[in-house]
């Protein structure tokens, strides 16, 4: 494949043009916005991607409807798009990326392209892996051609409902991460919180329609585990944040974190809505009660602890 498109410039187009020029794979910029970029690949009108069979769909997500609607305007039943997106629509629950460009374009050749694949590391050539998940066994083999190199290796998964789900609720298990890291409550609490997290993330995506395991796989795990090692995601570097502030009250109230916080609590939220019995989804439960204001760093740690002294919160929340 000679030509590829990329439709919205968000922070994923470094690492992504890096891949291609390892496979001399050209591609052909646009966006909706006249959005200033040295990306070193040229930008084009929308007529242009017309005639790329496969597009990497790259917006924020605040623009993501915007540029799925305009992107309509040329995508055909025979294009394939490629999506990278780990969180919700805003204003409409529980939307995922793919089911947005369903929404919005006449392709059903969707693919989620996910897994510990810091884009950052990537743009500045560093190795890296990550999974295709779609319906589409022969996106896939378009996206092996595209990407596969000696310094990234692809997987591959058939559910990606669950993919898109579980990449996204694990964010919420990583804001936990961040204030036991910078409480220093240990490796035992940190380990535990690792996997019970992907526990209650899979219970959840099994009862959104994923399956169940998908979680423990590079949607899940794979990116979970990314979040909470080195600088982390930003959902864990907030946890450390809200930890040195005792709660996440006056960051709230600060506003400088307003859209991860949003959007942390709509991917919660979620997993809340499916939650079933009074020790389920203990976390995301958590989370919710620091994001509400009901409880403090210590509380939320004591519910995580022994849940069974909180039987009045559960009984408010249910």
């Amino acid at each position: 494949m000679n030509r590829i498109g990329i439709a919205g410039l968000g922070p994923q187009v470094p690492g992504l043009l890096s891949l291609l020029q390892e496979t001399k794979t050209d591609a052909a910029l646009w966006d909706l916005d006249d959005i200033e970029s040295d990306f070193g690949s040229p930008r084009v009108g929308l007529d242009v991607l017309a005639d790329t069979p496969v597009i990497f769909f790259c917006p924020p997500i605040g623009r993501a409807r915007e540029v799925a609607r305009e992107l309509g305007e040329i995508v055909t039943g025979q294009h394939v798009l490629i999506h990278f997106t780990r969180e919700l629509e805003p204003d409409r629950p529980g939307v995922t990326l793919s089911r947005l460009l369903r929404q919005e374009t006449a392709t059903h050749r969707l693919g989620f392209l996910t897994g510990p694949m810091r884009h950052d590391d990537i743009a500045k050539g560093m190795s890296g892996a990550g999974a295709c998940s779609t319906n589409f066994p022969e996106v896939q083999e378009l996206l092996s051609d595209i990407l596969v190199s000696q310094r990234f290796r692809l997987y591959k998964s058939s559910d990606i409902l669950g993919s898109e789900l579980a990449a996204c609720l694990t964010r919420a298990i990583a804001f936990v991460g961040g204030i036991a890291h910078e409480l220093q409550l240990g490796p035992s609490i940190g380990s535990t919180l690792f996997t019970r997290g992907l526990a209650e993330t899979s219970h959840a995506v099994t009862r959104l329609g994923g399956q169940p395991r998908t979680t423990f796989g590079m949607a899940g795990s794979g990116n979970l585990f990314m979040d909470i090692h080195g600088d982390g995601s930003r959902e864990f570097r907030l946890g450390r944040e809200a930890a040195r502030h005792g709660s996440l009250t006056p960051i709230i109230e600060d506003g400088a974190s307003a859209t991860t916080i949003a959007s942390l609590e709509r991917t919660n939220d979620l997993a809340l809505s499916v939650g079933k019995g009074n020790e389920d989804l203990g976390i995301f439960r958590a989370v919710r009660g620091l994001i509400n204001g009901e409880m403090s760093i210590m509380v939320a740690i004591e519910y995580l602890m022994n849940p069974v002294s909180y039987t009045h919160l559960r009984a408010h929340e249910t």
